[in-house]
This record gives C-alpha cells, structure tokens and sequence, in this order.
C-alpha cells in the first residue's frame, strides 16, 4: 500500500478539482484554478478583497497625481535657483501677509531691489512655500490618524524649500518620484492580481502567491530604474555591422 506525505497532492480526473492530505485525511484545495478555466478564481471573492482592489486602484491614481505636484516643485527648484543667500535676500525684500512691523520695514526698504528680481522668481518662491505650508497640514492629519494617500505622498516633499540648495531639493523631488512609482507598481499589482484570481489569498496558475508577485513587481520596478540611469554603451562596429552590447557588456544577436 503507497505510502500518503502530509501535504500530497491529487487531481481529479475530470481535471476540475485538487485534493491535499492533511491531518490524515484528504481535504479540497481552495486555491486550485483547473487547467483552461477561464480567468478568475474558483473561490468567490470576499469583501475584504473588494475593499483592497477598491484601495489599491485609488492608491494608484492618487500617485499619479503626486507626480503633477513633484514636477512642478522641481520646475520652482530650477526657476528660482533655490539657496540660503537667496532664500534670505527675497525674505528680506519680499513682505509676508502675517509678518511684524520689522517685516513691513524691510519690504518698504526693498522697492527698490525688487524691479531687478524676476517675477519668475518670485512666483516660484510662493510655490515652494505653497508645498512647504500643504506638507506641513499633511503631517498634521498624518498625527491624528485621518491623513490620506495623497497626504502621504505630500509628505514625501518634506525637507524641500526656498533655503535648499537645487541639488539637495531634487535629490528629495527624485526620492519621492521613485517611492511614487514603486507604490504605483504595488498597487497595480494588487488590483489586477484579484481581477484575475479572485482573492489576494489565491494562487496563479502556474502556482506563484500573490506576495511572490508583487516582489517580482517591486525587483522588475528598481531594475528599470538602475537601468536608467546606467550610461548607454556606445555601439561598436563589426564588419561593416553595428554591435548592440547590454548592460553587461555583452553583445546582443
């Protein structure tokens, strides 16, 4: 008589079923999709999966969006030529609504500076200040527990500002720019993963778990990103041919 493994499994042979034996006895495997079934998972999707395909899509959209606000910040960066010295001098020269009576003198004493600074400038000085004040509200709503994804993805620009020198404020603007994708790639992967199985608790076909996946999502996504910024090796020649060599250097038929 064979003998049975803890965890053995068997087919039906009609092909639509999968059994495993556990605990000394053989049980129905929910997460089996038989071969040539149609897209979709034999187990009927719960509401906790609704409510998670519904999260991630909205995730995904709301990151999108961040990437608007972390374009335009970077264009402010470069308009102004953020920096100390020059954060300070338009400080001075330039009036705040809520400032003091000190702020009030020093802006009557800066008419005359002000016609050599470009509106420009100027303009993108209020931008990042505008960023600077809805982080700021961000972290608040983070601190009482009823912050948003988009609050989140404000928050990513905290530390930029008029002060910053340009290469410190990108380094922050292209951080949060990959953080954004990676969590679009997650999302993505969330959402279509229980359109097609059902339940984030099912398996594929070919058996990979729905955390399997978005790994390989996440790995895919970081080594387009190393790729891009990696410098293009230059063609070389061969016979009269072009040779395309990749990143490893080696060529490619």
């Amino acid at each position: 008589m064979p003998i049975i493994n803890e965890g053995q499994g068997a087919i039906s042979k009609d092909g639509k079923s999968r059994v495993v034996f556990k605990g000394g006895q053989w049980v129905k495997d929910p997460t089996y999709v038989p071969a040539g079934a149609a897209p979709g998972s034999p187990v009927k999707t719960t509401p906790q999966d609704m409510k998670a395909m519904t999260d991630a899509s909205a995730k995904a959209e709301s990151e999108r969006d961040s990437l608007r606000t972390y374009a335009g910040a970077g264009k402010a960066v470069d308009d102004m030529d953020t920096g100390p010295v020059k954060a300070a001098w338009l400080d001075a020269i330039v009036p705040d609504e809520d400032g003091g009576i000190l702020d009030k003198i020093g802006g009557i004493l800066g008419t005359v500076a002000r016609p050599f600074v470009s509106q420009k400038t100027l303009d993108a000085r209020d931008q990042l200040k505008t960023v600077n004040a809805n982080v700021a509200l961000a972290g608040s709503q983070q601190m009482k527990g009823s912050s948003s994804d988009k609050d989140t993805a404000l928050m990513r620009l905290s530390g930029i500002g008029p002060a910053k020198r340009p290469a410190e404020n990108h380094r922050i603007i292209d951080e949060a720019i990959y953080n954004s994708g990676r969590e679009q790639a997650r999302a993505l992967v969330t959402a279509d993963w229980i359109g097609k199985y059902g339940s984030l608790s099912n398996r594929s076909r070919n058996g990979m778990t729905f955390e399997e996946a978005k790994q390989r999502a996440e790995r895919y996504y970081d080594q387009r990103q190393q790729a891009r910024k990696m410098p293009k090796a230059p063609p070389s020649k061969r016979g009269g041919k072009t040779l395309t060599i990749d990143l490893d250097g080696n060529p490619i038929q």
